[in-house]
């Protein structure tokens, strides 16, 4: 299963947000941290390992993937 998570950065802190997942979001003050969050949580949701996760960032976020 691919999860598209949507993240976002306001200057102090990263947020992550998935229309695949009902009222699900996460927040770090690292992408790093966050995107271990998003494994973990997404895991959590779903019951299951088996899944992908698609990342988009914000349009005002320039990150080297």
């Amino acid at each position: 299963m691919k999860i598209q998570v949507l993240i976002e950065n306001d200057g102090n802190s990263w947020q992550a947000t998935s229309k695949d997942l009902t009222n699900w979001v996460a927040w770090s003050d690292s992408l790093t941290n966050l995107r271990q969050l998003i494994s973990e949580g997404v895991e959590y949701c779903l019951e299951s390992t088996d899944f992908t996760i698609e990342e988009q960032f914000d349009s005002s976020i320039q990150v080297e993937q």
